[in-house]
Order: C-alpha cells, then sequence, then structure tokens
C-alpha cells in the first residue's frame, strides 16, 4: 500500500512538472487592441518623416469608360523638395516629353502631392465623395482579426482583416464610406508599422445625387531610416454625379528618397 502511495506521489510530481512546463511555454494572449493602438502612434511617425524628405514622384491618371477600356491617360513625373511653407513640386516630364515653363508653372500652383500629404501626414484618405477619411479609422477604428503573419520586403508583419460593418442610420458620409469598407493591412512584427493596405468598398455610398459606387485603394510601404513611407499607391474609383459617371485609375510612385 505504501509502495502504491509513494507510485501516485511521484506520477502526480510528474504531471505537475509536465504541466508547469507547458504552461511556462505557451504563448501569452495576443493583444490587438494594443497592437493597433501602437501602429495608430507609428503611422502618424512615419507620414510626419515622410514630409522632410525629397523623392521623386511619378503620377498615372487614367479614366476609363463604361466598358472597362481606357479613354485617356495622363503621366506626370516630377521631383518634391519639402520647404518652409511645404513643398516645392517640380514637374520634369509629362507624357514623355520635357514640360513646357507653362506647364511646370501650373503644376507648381497646383500643388497636389502638398495636398495629398497634408491629407495622409493628417491620418486621412482623400475621400472622392467631397470628404477626408482617417486613416487611422482602418487600423484603430473597425474589429479586426489576426489571419497570420507574411513577411513583406524582408520584414515579418501580422496580417489583420476586418469586415464592412452595418450602414449607419446617421452621420456624415464618411462615417458610411468607412462603414462600407473591409480590407487587410499588414503591420510590421517589429515597431507596428504599416508596411500594407489593401481596402476596397461592398456597397454603394450615396451623397445626394452623387456617391461612390466602388472604390478600392491599395498602398505599398519600404523601410526608409528607420520609418516605412509610401512606394506605391492605387486608387481605383466609380463615382456617380449628376448625368454622368466618373471611373478613374489613378498610380502614385515613390522613390529616390533622400534628405534635402
Amino acid at each position: 500500500m505504501k509502495a502504491k502511495s509513494t507510485i501516485l506521489m511521484i506520477a502526480c510530481g510528474i504531471v505537475a512538472i509536465l504541466l508547469a512546463a507547458s504552461l511556462a511555454g505557451q504563448t501569452p494572449p495576443f493583444d490587438i487592441e494594443a497592437l493597433k493602438t501602437e501602429a495608430e502612434a507609428r503611422l502618424k511617425e512615419d507620414m510626419e518623416y515622410w514630409g522632410k524628405l525629397e523623392f521623386r514622384r511619378q503620377v498615372t491618371r487614367r479614366f476609363i469608360g463604361k466598358d472597362g477600356e481606357v479613354t485617356e491617360q495622363l503621366d506626370y513625373d516630377l521631383w518634391v523638395r519639402p520647404t518652409a511653407k511645404g513643398f516645392d513640386e517640380e514637374l520634369r516630364r509629362i507624357d514623355g516629353r520635357e514640360p513646357s515653363a507653362k506647364e511646370i508653372k501650373e503644376h507648381r500652383k497646383k500643388g497636389r502631392h502638398a495636398k495629398q500629404y497634408e491629407a495622409y501626414s493628417a491620418q486621412k484618405l482623400d475621400n472622392p465623395a467631397g470628404e477626408d477619411i482617417p486613416l487611422s479609422r482602418f487600423i484603430h477604428g473597425p474589429p479586426h482579426r489576426l489571419v497570420g503573419e507574411e513577411t513583406i520586403r524582408g520584414e515579418l508583419c501580422y496580417r489583420l482583416e476586418f469586415d464592412a460593418q452595418p450602414e449607419p442610420q446617421k452621420g456624415k458620409v464618411t462615417d458610411r464610406l468607412v462603414a462600407a469598407m473591409e480590407g487587410t493591412v499588414w503591420l510590421t512584427v517589429e515597431g507596428a508599422h504599416l508596411a500594407k493596405a489593401d481596402i476596397h468598398v461592398v456597397r454603394s455610398v450615396a451623397q445626394g445625387p452623387a456617391g461612390v459606387n466602388k472604390m478600392r485603394m491599395r498602398m505599398e510601404l519600404a523601410p526608409v531610416d528607420g520609418h516605412w513611407l509610401p512606394t506605391k499607391i492605387e486608387v481605383v474609383s466609380d463615382l456617380k454625379a449628376p448625368f454622368m459617371a466618373i471611373r478613374r485609375h489613378n498610380t502614385y510612385l515613390y522613390s529616390e528618397y533622400r534628405r534635402p
């Protein structure tokens, strides 16, 4: 009887040791909300650093017909430099040719990158329906789920997905547009930087006689001096306006980052 008791005690001890080892080796619960909060702060820091550099900006604007054909395409190649008041945007090529002095002056005056940067640095995405959508709402706003890990530009990243939400009964068109979007964001495991995003509208959103039928935004970023900055932004939109439809496919490429 004593021998059986001793064996039982030894067995219980072994089980306790194995259980303790198992618990010690367990990964703690993944805190997705803490990750999203860190990513929101990191996005702001990265966008602020973007505004301190000069770089090449290539823009392709495509106008799409009702059957999906490209009816017109415009290509711009610019060099962007930060200034005390914003940016100097020097047009270097337009549709594959040298720009005229008048075209260079007109593009400087339009300051299209400055307007885009103002939206992004404020963590906003230009909304073709007429308002701005904070980019942070796609990181911190909707409920996300972790679906895995992927390597982007040599960095291990969390892949987070979110679904469209029920349409708000009240609120601005911004709220309704955000609620109508679903997509995926990739955040670096080290540092929680936004490395990639793919977001699209799943239902049309009206604003009076105008509205958004379809919209998809893809964003790719890369590490620069410890920050992650845009290398490609692609926006495909199908908008409705009184008596007409506006379909566009715009691509923005960013490269050759350097300090002034």
